[in-house]
């Protein structure tokens, strides 16, 4: 567990949001082009531009799934590697350290998806946007979570031999 860690939670979740969002805003500009055409000759009844704005609005779940599945990798991680208390005292830097640069990550997001031309599409995601906006307590609680996970096991190394 370390900042690496949450630096990488933090900047995967902000940029895959960020991905989507300019994706999602080129497909609503190419809405008014005419290569928004439907083929009802094809069976489809949509525009291919229809379609890939759909779906990215739909990927939206990515940013929560992302998130879990990277905060149980830190649960794991601090679980399995076996540490000395002793050690805390740099931990806790590092997460100072953290818990200072947290809302940086989370006022570039705030400044990105409330950009006027940037807003309409920002709303098609509502789970990247909270997980985002809530971010610097996301990873507060976090890191206090994985430091006792971490700091907090048996001389032995706690879950390690298991």
């Amino acid at each position: 567990m370390g900042f690496r860690d949450f630096l990488v939670i933090g900047l995967a979740v902000l940029v895959l949001g960020m991905m989507f969002i300019f994706a999602h805003y080129t497909f609503t500009i190419l809405e008014d082009t005419p290569l928004n055409a439907t083929y009802p000759e094809f069976g489809v009844n949509d525009s291919p531009i229809v379609q890939g704005k759909t779906m990215m609005a739909s990927l939206d779940w990515l940013g929560g799934f992302v998130a879990v599945g990277l905060t149980v990798a830190v649960f794991a991680s601090s679980f399995y590697i076996r540490s000395h208390p002793i050690f805390g005292i740099i931990g806790f830097f590092f997460a100072l350290f953290w818990f200072l640069f947290a809302p940086v990550i989370a006022n570039a997001w705030i400044s990105f998806a409330g950009t006027p031309m940037l807003a309409a599409s920002a709303n098609e995601f509502p789970i990247f946007n909270a997980v985002l906006v809530y971010f610097p307590v996301w990873a507060f609680v976090l890191g206090i979570v994985a430091s006792i996970i971490f700091y907090g096991k048996d001389s032995r190394g706690g879950g390690a031999g298991f």
